[in-house]
């Protein structure tokens, strides 16, 4: 009986499945001898080879109980490799027998990842349970609702409309990882090679993995563990514009690798892809369910895994370190509503906010709290609303205030929101803030009493005085040009040149960029003066302006502090990776299918890349300013030749030269001296190299 029969098509009940699994046994504990270990991994589809026990009569109780995990006909964990077994004995995990015949002549990645595969996390169709799942080329594809038999239909029988997502895990994945030399000695690079001088410059040199290594000693003391960054966006699949479609991709990067390869395409694991149209909003937490299984086992119990770097096993533990989203994604991870009057997650009861009754929305200021207590500008009473400001900024809530807050919270979700921020600066017509609304909030509030409306002399129509921001004409050009002029040292930020419409009068699309080398010395000062800007920005701006995204700025350095640099928590490199995943899709009938598909095909190519020599990474893409520093030109820089004479030459030499070219070279000489017998040497050779490239 081949190996493929007993572990996986006969009764586990049967005598023929005992004896044979009392051989697998005997062959793994003699494995275990030899490599002097005291623990032997259990392969069975609760396990799959992550947990490991002393005792191999566990593990022959579970392998009787739940079966062999699907594919592991080559026993890895045991003891053997794939060139111990016969091509007969070893088979491609499928009931095609030509298949199985032919499995030297093709690649069987059912082997390959044979741990990608989750059908025992989830039930099984017939049980009526709140996760479906099809498998989908080394992925688990579930859906959420009542299970149907059609896993393509989007609406259950007897439930509300079902959504697809796509679950790719993440555990065999850093198996993967530490299984290659090279990525395994980058993932030391946090805690050996990292520049250790005081500054800031990578997410190690924060108070918040500090304080984690400290707590949490054991895990701080292994250098391989992993320090997860978790991101997630909706993406229109489609490519265009329209916002009526949104897929959401479940992005990891690891923090363990330096600071440029932290966000490069090959290091960032999709993990998840919930499927649109209609984003999952506070559902989220039901499409996390298998990531976060993966989660809780990586920081409960942790994996066993094999570092090639180093040459030996290890017990590899993991956490997620920090999320990086927009604000409103982040107010569907966290479960924090971040829109009302307490929109502010670090204020939250504390956030000072006004409502303006009418412009029907809330305006974030009171900053002067911050200030020091005899600071001037808190008795500036014609400022802000007519009051001496003499409340102190309240000390911001620790980890165990803030989780004793949530531990047995009940959360009602629903909708509700004011709009998206609009323009202020160069009164772009639709989208100033500044208006009649506006300035009879102001009139309400007794502010700015130059600025309230003014009745006009005849007319129901009501003058609005022009405030010191106010630009004409041809200040805005001026100021559009001066901005489309400015020139940076490359790497500092953005071309400016093409986020500025000259005519138009308006920046297109223009981001903030953060430093990447911080002095912790100078942050206190920093939070001073953005503290003082935003309370003198308060003296001219209207309270439209100080929506909660301006009141965020106040907590920049609380962050900064906490959780290090900014650039390695921006969304922008992963809008970026969203943008690869969207060109993936092939088929618009089936666009997920697509991402999965055209995602696992490049993941298995870096896979393979990473053993062959000769082939650039396709995920770590080469920068466009290699070699600048050594006075090689990059700018401008084109290879070409001057014309196909020359192009021909080239081709023609080059193929002079190939040693395995030689026999068709000596071949064709040979055919032209034949039908050519009067012709002369010098006749032969031109022959030669004007029709040799063209037969």
């Amino acid at each position: 009986m081949d190996r493929h029969t007993w572990m996986y098509e006969i009764g586990r009940a049967t005598f023929e499945f005992i004896d044979s699994l009392d051989e697998f046994i005997t062959i793994a504990e003699t494995d275990q001898l030899e490599k002097e270990n005291t623990i032997i991994s259990c392969p069975c589809k609760k396990c799959k080879n992550a947990r490991w026990y002393t005792d191999s009569t566990d593990i022959k109780n579970h392998l009787i109980a739940h079966g062999f995990m699907r594919g592991y006909t080559c026993w890895s964990f045991h003891g053997e490799s794939l060139a111990d077994l016969n091509p007969s004995v070893s088979d491609n995990d499928t009931d095609n027998e030509e298949d199985s015949n032919n499995s030297n002549n093709n690649v069987n990645f059912d082997d390959m990842f044979d741990d990608l595969d989750m059908e025992d996390n989830v039930a099984d169709k017939n049980e009526d349970k709140d996760l479906h799942q099809s498998k989908v080329c080394g992925t688990s594809r579930y859906k959420c609702g009542k299970p149907t038999d059609n896993v393509d239909s989007d609406v259950s029988e007897n439930g509300p409309p079902a959504k697809l997502f796509w679950y790719l895990p993440i555990i065999p994945r850093l198996k993967r990882l530490f299984a290659n030399e090279k990525d395994a000695k980058l993932l030391r690079w946090h805690a050996e090679d990292r520049k250790n001088d005081g500054k800031m410059r990578h997410v190690a040199d924060s108070l918040q993995r500090k304080n984690i290594d400290k707590d949490f000693g054991e895990f701080g003391d292994e250098i391989r563990n992993i320090r997860f960054g978790l991101s997630s966006d909706g993406i229109n699949p489609f490519g265009d514009l329209s916002s009526h479609h949104s897929t959401w991709p479940v992005l990891l990067c690891i923090y363990n690798l330096q600071p440029w390869l932290c966000i490069k395409r090959k290091y960032i694991m999709m993990s998840l892809l919930i499927q649109g149209p209609k984003q999952p909003g506070n559902d989220i937490d039901v499409y996390l369910q298998p990531l976060v299984v993966d989660m809780m086992e990586l920081w409960s119990t942790g994996i066993h895994v094999y570092d090639a770097y180093k040459k030996e096993y290890f017990q590899l533990w993991a956490m997620l370190f920090c999320t990086i989203n927009d604000f409103p994604a982040y107010g569907n991870l966290s479960g924090y509503s971040t829109k009302g009057k307490k929109a502010c997650p670090i204020c939250e009861e504390n956030t000072h906010s006004i409502w303006l009754t009418n412009c029907k929305k809330p305006a974030f200021m009171g900053h002067q709290r911050a200030l020091a207590e005899n600071h001037p500008y808190r008795k500036k009473l014609d400022l802000f609303d007519g009051t001496i400001e003499d409340k102190k900024l309240p000390p911001p809530l620790d980890g165990e205030t803030t989780l004793s807050k949530v531990a047995n919270i009940n959360v009602v979700l629903e909708k509700k929101g004011f709009g998206p921020p609009k323009g202020l600066l160069l009164n772009i017509p639709g989208k100033t803030k500044d208006g009649i609304k506006l300035r009879r909030d102001m009139e309400l509030m007794n502010i700015r009493p130059e600025l309230q409306p003014k009745d006009i002399d005849g007319s129901s129509t009501k003058f609005l005085p022009p405030t010191c921001y106010t630009m004409s004409k041809v200040v805005k050009t001026k100021f559009c040009q001066c901005l489309h002029g400015i020139k940076v040292p490359s790497g500092y930020s953005a071309n400016i040149r093409n986020l500025v419409s000259i005519k138009d009068l308006k920046l297109l699309g223009m981001k903030s960029h953060d430093c990447h080398v911080i002095d912790p010395d100078v942050l206190d000062e920093y939070q001073r003066d953005i503290i003082l800007t935003l309370y003198e920005l308060e003296m001219y701006f209207p309270p439209s302006f100080f929506d909660v995204m301006v009141h965020l700025v106040s907590h920049i350095v609380g962050e900064i502090k906490a959780c290090g640099p900014v650039f390695l928590r921006y969304m922008y490199p992963f809008k970026r990776y969203m943008g690869i995943l969207k060109g993936y899709v092939r088929n618009h009938n089936r666009p997920k299918g697509s991402i999965v598909e055209g995602y696992a095909s490049e993941e298995v190519i870096e896979f393979c890349t990473n053993y062959m020599d000769g082939f650039k990474s396709v995920g770590i893409p080469q920068s466009r300013h290699e070699g600048r520093l050594s006075g090689q030109g990059t700018l401008g820089h084109k290879t070409g030749y001057s014309n196909v004479a020359d192009y021909q030459e080239a081709h023609f030499n080059v193929l002079q030269h190939t040693t395995s070219i030689d026999p068709y070279i000596q071949e064709h000489m040979s055919l032209l001296r034949q039908q050519n017998r009067k012709k002369s040497a010098k006749w032969l050779a031109n022959q030669h190299k004007k029709t040799f490239q063209n037969g």
